[in-house]
């Protein structure tokens, strides 16, 4: 079998592993050229057995069959309906916001080399931690983070991120499958993943060829993403374009990336807006570093908000702003509903996010 036919891999397995190689002129950047004042222990070991925390003989379910998950659940849904004053929870409710964690975790997964998702827990560490559409996800993971060191090594980190989506999705009013365990950790970040080649974060001009509605238009291989640090799409559309034709097509490509028929797409982009609200407050010019680019006196705490409290109702995440649905924490169909019942234009936030909102009380 030739080369081509093996590997679905445009230009084959050779050219992916060439684009890991970060740094020398013309080759994409890797964390390091991110981030470049960041410690580079990666130098001293990458992912060697001989760094492993847990040891050689650890026994991952085992550890997990220990568990008294009972305890665990009650844990997770008491966090879930209460309010931190370092994070408020909107509506006296995490569920949302941990829902979200919970999809952007598995929603780096893409089909074609089958790197990204949730197996590993890479969500903790750079480049997922501080990409643009994982913003103020480190407050949720900092808000996991007493449950974790109570039960330990007893479950991953990857296990209690989804574990808590899940239960954020019961217990607001959503019938799950169940849940499944078994996601053993990476302890440290991902350096040979290639996810672009734009020098740029939060860019998307290198990855697509074609023009937005042409039938040739497509995302460059193994990559899902639409965008340099996204997870799928841009909400304000394709560069930025608020065509929905447009966007309905760079929809189907990236979700499609991900494994994802229209109907398991149309699926998830309803579903997640069940609950919850997009954040857009704040002019984004008051907003800090992103975790991996934050002063070392700000470890592991990205995007502060320098206006007002930086929290609560100045919090800005991805610029937009306003809740999907009259019951952001319950589980309905008001997202669809609203969608066909309304006509709509284009609206922004404080922040510059570009949206749109129904017309007064037009309905069609």
């Amino acid at each position: 079998m030739s080369d081509k036919v093996k590997c679905p891999i445009a230009g084959g397995y050779s050219a992916i592993e060439s684009k890991r190689i970060g740094g020398a002129i013309g080759t994409p950047p890797m964390n390091a050229d991110w981030w470049p004042g960041k410690l580079p222990i990666e130098l001293l070991h990458s992912q060697s057995p001989a760094a492993n925390p847990l040891g050689d003989d650890f026994d991952y379910p085992a550890a997990f069959a220990s568990l008294n998950i009972e305890e665990v659940k009650k844990d997770i849904l008491e966090l879930l309906t209460s309010s931190q004053d370092f994070w408020p929870s909107d509506y006296g409710n995490y569920g949302p916001q941990m829902v979200r964690m919970a999809w952007h975790s598995a929603g780096s997964y893409r089909v074609f080399d089958g790197r990204g998702g949730s197996a590993q827990g890479l969500q903790r560490f750079a480049p997922l931690y501080s990409w643009e559409d994982n913003g103020n996800i480190d407050k949720s993971i900092r808000l996991l983070q007493p449950i974790k060191l109570k039960y330990g090594e007893n479950i991953s980190w990857a296990d209690l991120i989804m574990l808590t989506g899940n239960l954020a999705l019961e217990q607001m009013g959503f019938k799950t499958y169940g849940f499944g365990a078994g996601r053993i950790d990476y302890w440290e970040a991902d350096d040979a993943s290639y996810w672009g080649p734009e020098t740029v974060m939060a860019t998307q001009d290198k990855r697509w060829v074609g023009e937005p509605g042409s039938d040739d238009y497509d995302l460059e291989n193994p990559l899902a993403a639409s965008r340099q640090s996204l997870i799928y799409v841009h909400p304000e559309g394709p560069f930025g374009n608020m065509d929905p034709l447009s966007s309905a097509q760079e929809i189907r490509i990236t979700f499609g990336r991900m494994g994802m028929n229209d109907e398991e797409t149309v699926a998830l982009i309803a579903g997640g807006h069940a609950f919850g609200k997009s954040h857009g407050a704040s002019p984004k010019s008051a907003l800090g570093p992103e975790p991996s680019g934050a002063p070392i006196e700000n470890q592991a705490l990205g995007w502060l908000n320098s206006n007002g409290t930086g929290k609560a109702q100045y919090t800005t995440t991805n610029g937009i702003e306003g809740a999907w649905t009259s019951h952001p924490t319950r589980w309905d169909h008001e997202y669809l509903k609203n969608l066909f019942a309304f006509e709509w234009e284009q609206t922004e936030s404080v922040a510059g996010g570009k949206s749109w909102r129904p017309k007064k009380w037009s309905r069609i």
